[in-house]
């Protein structure tokens, strides 16, 4: 049993060690902003009735393909840490004599799927973590119209989190009666931070907005 845990924690070393190169590239930031700069030129152009080179289409796919990269690599770091974190705690139980130096006291995503969330004190259903956020970004766009702009400025280090580009986002999905979509591709721990930063950006108060634990 221990040769085998040995290999599993080599092959997860043979994962994360590359993921790792990738977000911190020193070249990384220029990367993006060159793809930025390429992608308002083709839309520009576009905008102009102006044939665009295929040396520049081909330009913003590489670049978008490097990029996205460097953020399904963050993403799956970001999931590791989260997973092993856990499975610390679960090893500080079953070995109380041995505790571990590095676990993170977190406060965040339990475990179990949520069961609905409250604002304002409306209690709403949502039996996965995702739809949260979907029906959290719906009523915003729906009681804000003239505001749901404002979702464009939320976005990670590295990526966005709303836009009305798809090619931006890893799983895009139209939030209803708007041209924005939001990424799908979230974790727990990211929907919790996400969702209370939405309330936040459309003025509610964060003792208005709670996630409600499974039974």
């Amino acid at each position: 049993m221990r040769e085998e845990a040995e290999a599993r924690v080599e092959a997860l070393r043979f994962l994360i060690g590359p993921a790792v190169e990738r977000i911190t590239d020193p070249g990384l930031s220029d990367a993006r902003a060159k793809h930025d700069g390429v992608r308002r030129s083709v839309e520009e152009l576009g905008r102009l009735n102006v044939p665009i080179p295929e040396t520049l289409t081909t330009l913003l796919e590489e670049l978008h393909a490097e990029l996205r990269l460097a953020d399904e690599s963050r993403d799956t770091l970001e999931y590791l840490r989260n997973s092993l974190t856990d499975i610390l705690s679960d090893l500080d139980i079953a070995l109380p004599d041995e505790p571990s130096k590095t676990v993170i006291v977190r406060n965040r995503a339990p475990k179990s799927a949520p069961r609905g969330f409250i604002l304002g004190g409306t209690q709403y259903a949502a039996t996965k973590w995702i739809d949260v956020l979907r029906e959290l970004a719906r009523m915003m766009a729906e009681r804000h119209p003239d505001q749901v702009d404002r979702l464009l400025s939320l976005r990670g280090r590295t990526r966005a989190y709303f836009s009305r580009d798809q090619s931006d986002l890893i799983r895009p999905e139209l939030i209803p009666a708007t041209d924005i979509y939001l990424d799908a591709q979230r974790y727990p721990d990211q929907i919790v931070d996400l969702s209370a930063d939405i309330v936040k950006l459309f003025g509610y108060s964060p003792n208005d907005f709670a996630i409600l634990e499974a039974d």
